[in-house]
Order: C-alpha cells, then sequence, then structure tokens
C-alpha cells in the first residue's frame, strides 16, 4: 500500500532509515543475552534482592542507550540528507528520521528490563500478547490513513504513539503482577562478559544491517525497496519459524542452571530435530512459492521491476540457513559463552562486508545477498561445532549426520516442487491452495526422512506427546 500510494522512492526511504537506526543497539553491548545468562540461578532460587539489583543495572545501562540514541539521531538528520539517492527533500527525511527513532527511544528508556525479566521467568506470552495488541492497532490504524492518501509523516506520528504503549504496557504488567519495583536499588552489580557480549552483538548488528546500508552508498532508493520486500516477506516466515519454539532457550538455560548434561543433551537433540523440521517445511514452501507470490503482489507496480528470481533464491537459502543455526546460538547465550565465540561474530560480519564490497557494484542486491549467504553459512557451521565440542560434549557424528539430513530434506523438496511438479499460480487463492498442499506433501516428506534417520528419537515424542498431538 505505501508502495502504491507514495511510490518505491518513499518505501525505499524508510526502509533506510530504519536500517540505520538499528545501528544504535550496538550500544546495547550485547546486554539482553548477558542480563539473561545472570538471571536464571537468582529467578531459580528467588532471590529477590540479587534480581532487583541486577533489573536496576540492566536498567541504568538501557537509559545511557537511550541518551546515546538522541546524539545518533541528530548526526543521522545532518548526515542522511546528503546520504540518500531520494527525490524527497531534506526536510522530509529529517522528519521521518525523527518519528521513527522516537518508539525505539522509549523502548530502550522504559521498556526492555520488562522484557527481559518476563522473558526468563518464561512469560514470553505476555510480551507477545502487548505486541499482538499495538501491531494490531497500528496496523488497522495505519491502512486506514493510507486508503484516504493521508500525508506519510503523518501516519508515521499517529504510528509512534500507538507503537509507544508497548513499554508502558510492560512495565504496568510487571510492576502489578510481581510488585516488582527496583527504583531505590543500588544498581551496582557487576556484569561479568558484557564487553564480550558487546563483540558479538556488534558484529551481529553490522552483520544484519550490511545489507541495506551498502546499497544505500553505491545503490540506489528504489533497489533498497525491492531488496526490503523480498526480506519482508522472507524474514516473516523465519520469525513465524522462530516464534514456534519461543522461550526454549529460557529452558536451555534452567538446565544449564542445573549441570544436568544427560537431560540437556536429550531435550536439546529433539529441540533441533523438531525445529529444523519446522524450518525445512517452511522455508521449501517459501522458495517454491515466492516468485509466483511476488508476481500476483506486485503485478500494479511499475515503477521498479519486483521479480528477481536469482535474489530471491539466495536470499531464502541465506535466511533459511540463519534460521537452522538458532538452537546454536540460544544454547551458546544460555550457556554465557560470550567471549569464547566473540572472535567468529566479529569474523562473520567482516566477511559479509568484504564480499558484499567486493560484488556490489557488479552484481547489486544479488552480490549484497551472496556476502549474506556465505558468511552465514561459515558461521552456522562453526556455531554447530563449537556448541558440540565445547557445551553439550557430544560425537562430532551427530552434527555430520544433521547437516546431511538438512541438505537432503530441503533439497528434495525444492527438486519436487521447483522443477518436477509446477503449479499454475495466478491469483491469491490458488497461491494459499498450492501452499497448502506443497506444506502437507514436505511435511510428509521431512517425517520419512526423520523417521529413517532419527527412528527412536520420533518413537519417543510421538509416545510422550500423544495427548498432545
Amino acid at each position: 500500500m505505501i508502495i502504491k500510494t507514495y511510490g518505491s522512492d518513499t518505501n525505499g526511504l524508510i526502509v533506510s532509515i530504519t536500517q540505520y537506526l538499528k545501528y544504535i543497539v550496538i550500544f546495547e553491548a550485547g546486554m539482553t543475552p548477558v542480563i539473561k545468562s545472570i538471571l536464571y540461578k537468582p529467578i531459580l532460587n528467588n532471590k529477590n534482592n540479587i534480581i532487583k539489583n541486577i533489573l536496576k543495572t540492566c536498567d541504568n545501562f538501557y537509559k545511557k542507550v537511550a541518551y546515546i540514541l538522541i546524539g545518533y539521531i541528530l548526526i543521522l538528520c545532518l548526515i542522511l540528507p546528503n546520504i540518500l539517492k531520494t527525490s524527497n527533500d531534506s526536510i522530509f527525511t529529517i522528519s521521518l528520521t525523527i518519528l521513527i527513532s522516537l518508539s525505539l527511544f522509549l523502548d530502550y528508556f522504559l521498556g526492555i528490563t520488562y522484557n527481559i525479566y518476563l522473558q526468563v521467568k518464561q512469560k514470553v506470552y505476555v510480551v507477545s500478547n502487548i505486541q499482538i495488541i499495538t501491531i494490531l492497532f497500528n496496523f488497522i490504524v495505519c491502512i486506514i490513513m493510507i486508503y484516504f492518501n493521508v500525508n506519510i509523516i503523518i501516519i508515521k506520528l499517529c504510528s509512534t504513539l500507538i507503537l509507544i504503549m508497548r513499554p508502558l504496557l510492560l512495565k504496568r504488567y510487571v510492576e502489578s503482577k510481581y510488585r516488582l519495583y527496583f527504583n531505590n536499588e543500588p544498581g551496582n552489580y557487576e556484569i561479568e562478559q558484557k564487553w564480550n557480549g558487546f563483540a558479538n552483538h556488534a558484529s551481529y548488528v553490522v552483520h544484519n544491517n550490511t545489507d541495506v546500508i551498502i546499497l544505500s552508498i553505491f545503490s540506489n532508493i528504489n533497489e533498497i525497496s525491492v531488496y526490503s520486500i523480498y526480506y519482508l516477506i522472507i524474514n516473516s516466515v523465519r520469525l513465524l519459524v522462530l516464534s514456534v519454539v519461543g522461550g526454549v532457550d529460557t529452558y536451555l538455560g534452567k538446565l544449564l542452571a542445573k549441570n544436568d548434561n544427560k537431560v540437556l543433551n536429550d531435550s536439546f537433540k529433539k529441540y533441533e530435530l523438531i525445529y529444523h523440521s519446522i524450518a525445512v517445511v517452511a522455508f521449501g514452501v517459501l522458495y517454491t512459492i515466492i516468485i509466483p507470490f511476488m508476481n500476483i503482489y506486485m503485478k500494479e507496480i511499475t515503477d521498479v521491476n519486483y521479480i528477481r528470481p536469482i535474489f530471491a533464491s539466495v536470499m531464502v537459502l541465506a535466511l533459511f540457513i540463519w534460521v537452522i543455526r538458532q538452537p546454536y546460538k540460544d544454547i551458546i547465550d544460555s550457556a554465557g559463552h560470550f567471549k569464547q565465540t566473540q572472535k567468529y561474530s566479529i569474523a562473520e560480519a567482516i566477511l559479509n562486508i568484504l564480499i558484499s564490497l567486493i560484488l556490489v557494484t557488479k552484481y547489486g542486491i544479488v552480490g549484497v545477498a551472496l556476502g549474506t549467504l556465505i558468511s552465514i553459512t561459515i558461521r552456522t557451521v562453526q556455531l554447530m561445532i563449537y556448541v558440540t565440542k565445547n557445551i553439550l560434549y557430544r560425537s562430532f557424528s551427530i552434527i555430520i549426520k544433521r547437516m546431511i539430513l538438512l541438505i537432503l530434506e530441503y533439497s528434495f523438496i525444492i527438486l519436487l516442487f521447483k522443477y518436477l511438479i509446477i503449479f499454475n499460480i495466478t491469483n491469491y487463492l490458488n497461491c494459499v491452495i498450492y501452499a497448502i498442499i506443497i506444506s502437507l506433501v514436505s511435511l510428509v516428506i521431512v517425517f520419512v526422512f526423520n523417521y529413517i534417520f532419527y527412528n527412536k528419537d520420533i518413537k519417543e515424542l510421538f509416545n510422550k506427546n500423544k495427548k498432545h498431538i
């Protein structure tokens, strides 16, 4: 709707500003996983004084980040009108920058500490419910305003006013539900490994936002709009897969705190099996259907060519591999192994930047996507090896077997539905019907492969969860 009403140029500008603002999370110093890792034991043992002191320390830190954000916004207001190749004037760019940043500022100033606490308490559903309410309300208001062609600046202002409800609601819930007030605490808890968390986090932020930043310098706003639409779709599937197993990291953290390696290994193996199965099905279906969907979705858009099959294939594969590594990242964060893995995080970010810079001038968005794919693949393999060797202490044959299975399942689904059975998708109804058919068949394929490779685990899962199934 934004592209149809205001054009690809405005959409690309909004995406670019958002990506530049995301660099402020470097100053979070990777504190969220560090804080979570040190909260597990005091929450498990009901050490309220320690919990409050940790949360106050966390709150003080994020308020400092909020103040740094103000300075960063001022810098962006000075440089973005000169960097971004857009037909909009400087006042328009500066106004958007300020409005888009306001909700981020209030998240840091009010809400993140309460969010972290609820995650560790395994109350992620509370955070999710508040997000659902604010997102849906924002969605409805924005659609109505775009329909009536309201100025995009006004729309972003209204959107910001709605989204600031999120941190306020989180704060109110935690204080009323748990009577958790920590404003009078000293806030002097010594947080170990915070700078190691910073190295991991900074490299993650750089790696995650490299593509759009490089495109904003070496390409144009319209190409960023194309990139953003594909990323929106693919990343939505990634988030959907992640949501299915949300909160597992806190469960792993509790097992690590209890030092029960046998239960940890058994639980993690089943987590891998279920999570990877969901990921293979979701991304196998996405790979086969994304271009037919884009043909329908963007058929009325003529200012830019949005049908990019090669780019789509590379990005789907890159984010599929990114999703695959989540269980290993979860257990590393839960174990607090930030110092031990920081060099690999930094290497991933540097590799992504270098490859993207080399390829962007010749291959454009495909070049930056290749940089992302290569760096993510190398890092994912490294994570799998590290967890196997240093946390779970299990045989490397387990991880080799897992990688072979993933390649077989994903390749089989793509080969079957991309090249052997081709559906004629011409409208949204076709798209939904064929997506459901492909999903169901893919589920059967993945089940058969898993039954062959993990016969014992599949039977155990089925027997333990008969009621739930």
